[in-house]
């Protein structure tokens, strides 16, 4: 969103920032929709319910500028898809990445990451071992894209993560041995 702020100022840029945010979900959503349904029509559905759902709504009449952070999805999800079959789906899956961690980070951002691991452990067993081996190397040409581009975000905020810890005693602090524990009892 900087580059419109700029141009236009807070108010009117991120307003436009968030219109262009929507479109380019609704675009990546079509894009898979017209994958997994090969129709149009069902394509354009799967765009309008997923750009325009009640909560990115709400989100954007609030103030919040959220869709950035979770408007990458469909694009992951595409990008993981055509691993194993498209020569520049690596560098997609990089970018899109990289797009995730370097907008504003909201909990949608955090989800991203185990539903793209899940599509991705899944392609790696439909395509295994006929196409494993250029599925592994664009994955990782998407990975060393989104170091790349990233990397930097990553490294500041676990530098300051590591120099002021933040620790938080809480009754919801459980961790899946002691939600195992509760589950056996």
């Amino acid at each position: 969103p900087m580059p419109l702020a700029l141009a236009f100022g807070t108010s009117v840029g991120l307003r436009l920032a968030t219109i262009l945010y929507l479109l380019i979900g609704a675009e990546g959503a079509r894009r898979l929709g017209k994958l997994c349904f090969h129709d149009p029509w069902a394509a354009l559905a799967v765009a309008w319910v997923f750009a325009l759902n009640g909560g990115v709504l709400v989100d954007c009449l609030g103030g919040f500028h959220i869709p950035a952070g979770n408007l990458p999805l469909p694009w992951l999800l595409l990008s993981v898809a055509r691993l194993h079959d498209r020569r520049w789906a690596g560098v997609g899956l990089g970018f899109w990445l990289a797009w995730a961690v370097l907008n504003p980070i909201h909990y949608a951002t955090i989800y991203l990451g185990p539903i793209v691991a899940l599509a991705w452990l899944r392609g790696l067993v439909v395509h295994w071992p006929r196409a494993s081996g250029p599925y592994l190397f664009r994955t990782c040409q998407g990975l060393g894209l989104f170091l790349a581009l990233a990397g930097w975000r990553i490294a500041t905020v676990a530098a300051v993560m590591r120099d002021f810890p933040r620790s938080m005693n809480s009754t919801y602090s459980e961790t899946l041995w002691t939600v195992w524990i509760h589950l056996t009892e």
